[in-house]
């Protein structure tokens, strides 16, 4: 009896050392698990944050290339920098409407000089003025009304009239008149008419359906028939927007910095686009080398 008591006990305590060992590695397993799981979490958290950096990265990218970013000047720079052809492209977005017709080049001042532009307007009536820059300033930035960050090089504009008539009334579009003066030889079978008033002195021309004014001051010092046998010159070589109906140029043979004084306007059905530049033979180009309207 006593040797099976003793067998007995022995039997009990093995049973309790294997369910200690047992217990043991539900335990680890358990931790094992744990650990694994707090893993999984801390990748995907991780993976979660690196693809939101890298899309915020992705959208001051796009932000900071001239299309008005918001972003500090270090960020701009470290940017791509647009080519005018670039930047003529990014102009059309900024304005809410499908179709915007745009000069395809704009002539600046120097090559290392940089394009950007201010836009408003619609569909039916917008306006861009385009600035040459030192550094590259993003379209709409309000750097470009401070007056001092860039010059004002050129504006294009559209603007919708409710008749075809009232259209071509604003485009100002005129026939030359005889004054009794002689005609001017302009080059290629074209004449000028001189006229003269109030200190100033014109010569007026047409080809096709458009009328040319070059302007001088009658100082006995100005002289328009060099602008203008360059402006005829120039157009043997290149071809200005046909006009529906009309169209007309208002040039000035006088430097000066005003960037409405050279004035080239058309007619398309009810509406006038307008180019102005302070540079006559700049306005001039702009309008030979000008999108296509459909």
């Amino acid at each position: 009896m006593k040797k099976w008591l003793t067998i007995f006990l022995t039997l009990g305590a093995l049973l309790l050392v294997a369910a200690g060992c047992g217990g043991g590695n539900s335990s680890g397993s358990s931790s094992t698990s744990d650990t694994s799981k707090d893993n999984k979490q801390m990748t995907e958290k991780k993976e979660a944050t690196d693809s939101q950096k890298k899309s915020n990265d992705q959208t001051d990218k796009m932000n900071s290339n001239n299309t008005g970013s918001t972003k500090s000047d270090t960020s701009t720079n470290k940017s791509k920098t647009l080519t005018p052809k670039e930047v003529i492209a990014a102009t059309k977005t900024q304005i809410a409407a499908k179709n915007i017709y745009l000069p395809t080049t704009i002539p600046l001042s120097s090559d290392s000089k940089h394009l950007t532009a201010l836009t408003s307007g619609d569909q039916g009536n917008y306006k861009v003025r385009f600035f040459e820059s030192d550094k590259p300033i993003p379209i709409n930035n309000a750097k470009l009304k401070d007056g001092k960050s860039a010059s004002e090089v050129a504006t294009v504009a559209k603007k919708t009239y409710a008749t075809n008539n009232e259209a071509k009334q604003a485009v100002g579009h005129t026939d030359p008149q005889t004054t009794g003066s002689k005609p001017v030889d302009l080059g290629h079978g074209i004449k000028g008419y001189p006229d003269a008033g109030a200190g100033n002195k014109y010569l007026n021309w047409n080809e096709g359906r458009w009328s040319f004014v070059v302007h001088a001051i009658n100082d006995g010092k100005s002289d328009y028939e060099p602008l203008a046998k360059e402006v005829v010159a120039k157009l043997e070589k290149e071809t200005l927007v046909i006009p529906h109906e009309v169209g007309d140029m208002k040039l000035d043979s006088e430097k000066n910095n005003r960037v409405d004084a050279n004035t080239v306007s058309w007619q398309e059905g009810k509406s006038v686009y307008t180019i102005t530049s302070s540079d006559a033979i700049e306005a001039v180009t702009m309008a030979t080398h000008f999108d296509k309207i459909k």
